[in-house]
């Protein structure tokens, strides 16, 4: 986390934002070759109600803890803050109206093992990526609007252009895409663990299972340090209250994920063609575990709700050795 901190984000509760990718392919030598993407997110509409909702009580009465939590909703959504907008789809809602509804068994419990609260349970789990944040030409990038999504359908959309491929259904791009003949196990036990957002897909040449989201490599890192580099650990002092420094103090989440050389190629392959394979756009989600009752596994996630947009000049990801290894850094 040597890397100089280069902007500065005035919504959300995210006061600084770094990412950085980082691509890799092996050249016919056998020796790797690394490029180094940077820059910054920025916390979309939906990520900022998420943040409010976190922070703040809308109800009424003593704390305003009254008329603050929805009782109509079946009980897998009891005590969800009723303060979210119909107006703000969450992707499970977006997709299933776009025809790729996500997998869920008959049966769901929420995943809770420390007994959260449903807002508790409510974290940023997962993240996807997509090819409507940068323009046919390489160079042509967009700025990230607050109230544009990696959109789960199509035609592609890049700022206020409509290209109107006819063959992009999707600019959410699945990172697994399988063919399957009938039942769950496209993927193995292993790999259920690491792809999320599962969505059976019919196509001219058969049905396929497209995995939408991806989780973490490593558990997110909680980083407390000075700009210098010295930990709070690391202070000869007992208080942070008490260190003569010169430096300022820093809390930073670290997030470690990847696009591996396997993934988003299968989508490309089989629908516009591996010359058109890309991303050009990331974003951070939230979600709530679930699990199917009775059963150890694998999780499922609902209510996913992207909190932050990063758009990037187009990354190739022709090559079948390419891939990128993403680093996130969140300041608060």
């Amino acid at each position: 986390m040597g890397h100089k901190k280069i902007m500065e984000m005035n919504n959300g509760i995210i006061k600084d934002t770094k990412v950085v990718i980082r691509a890799t392919d092996i050249l016919p030598s056998g020796k790797p070759m690394f490029r180094y993407i940077e820059g910054k997110n920025k916390t979309i509409v939906s990520g900022s109600e998420v943040n409010a909702n976190k922070l703040f009580n809308f109800g009424t009465g003593k704390c305003f803890m009254t008329n603050n939590k929805i009782s109509t909703y079946p009980n897998d959504l009891e005590n969800e803050y009723s303060h979210y907008s119909s107006k703000i789809l969450n992707y499970d809602t977006a997709m299933a109206a776009n025809g790729k509804s996500l997998y869920f068994p008959g049966t769901l419990s929420r995943y809770n093992p420390q007994g959260y609260s449903f807002e508790e349970s409510r974290k940023i789990y997962l993240f996807c990526c997509g090819i409507d944040g940068c323009g046919i030409e390489d160079s042509r990038k967009f700025a990230v609007m607050k109230d544009r999504w990696i959109a789960p359908y199509g035609p592609l959309r890049t700022g206020n252009v409509d290209e109107t491929d006819p063959n992009i259904t999707t600019c959410l791009i699945p990172f697994r895409y399988q063919p399957i003949t009938g039942g769950q196990n496209d993927l193995s036990a292993a790999e259920r663990d690491v792809y999320f957002g599962r969505s059976v897909i019919t196509a001219t040449d058969g049905t396929y299972a497209a995995y939408f989201f991806k989780t973490f490599d490593a558990p997110p890192e909680l980083v407390e340090r000075y700009e210098d580099g010295t930990s709070f650990a690391d202070l000869s002092e007992n208080s942070i209250w008490l260190a003569d420094k010169n430096t300022d103090p820093e809390v930073c989440v670290k997030l470690r994920m990847s696009v591996s050389n396997t993934d988003i190629k299968e989508w490309f392959s089989n629908t516009t063609g591996q010359g058109t394979c890309r991303v050009n756009c990331i974003s951070l989600c939230t979600a709530i575990p679930y699990l199917e009752t009775g059963t150890g596994g694998p999780l499922y996630f609902k209510d996913i709700r992207p909190i932050t947009r990063y758009n990037f000049n187009n990354e190739s990801l022709q090559e079948s050795t390419k891939a990128l290894d993403i680093t996130y850094y969140l300041y608060f």
